[in-house]
């Protein structure tokens, strides 16, 4: 049996992945390795952390089950098909993380709607 919280809802998360994105062109131009990792940044995302997602190169390689620049090149791929946009680079000698944004999702630091590029990728 699930646990609830006081009001009676389930305190299980859930990653959701609406139709129109699983049907976009974007999406099934996709690697399956580049799919793993975008559904680690949704499963990173709490609802208001939009721009402050880290997940570095080596942890979506681990994820992915690839090497560490092929996770690059398909973390350059989910920008390119316009599911992420790099929000601030990390920098390795102050030890800080590289963060993400949803571009699906709403980003304080970005604009104050969501941009779905996705929607306008196209498969040549």
């Amino acid at each position: 049996m699930a646990k609830l919280h006081h009001n009676g809802r389930s305190k299980t998360r859930v990653v959701i992945l609406q139709y129109p994105l699983l049907e976009s062109d974007a999406w099934r131009c996709l690697p399956a390795p580049a799919c793993k990792i975008f559904i680690e940044m949704r499963r990173r995302f709490n609802g208001r952390n939009n721009g402050d997602i880290s997940l570095s190169y080596r942890e979506a390689a681990d994820v992915a089950g690839c090497s560490k620049s092929s996770a690059m090149r398909h973390m350059a791929a989910l920008v390119v098909h316009g599911f992420i946009d790099l929000h601030n680079k990390g920098m390795m000698r102050n030890r800080r993380a590289t963060t993400w944004y949803l571009t699906m999702e709403h980003c304080e630091y970005h604009t104050s709607y969501p941009t779905h590029r996705w929607r306008e990728f196209k498969h040549l």
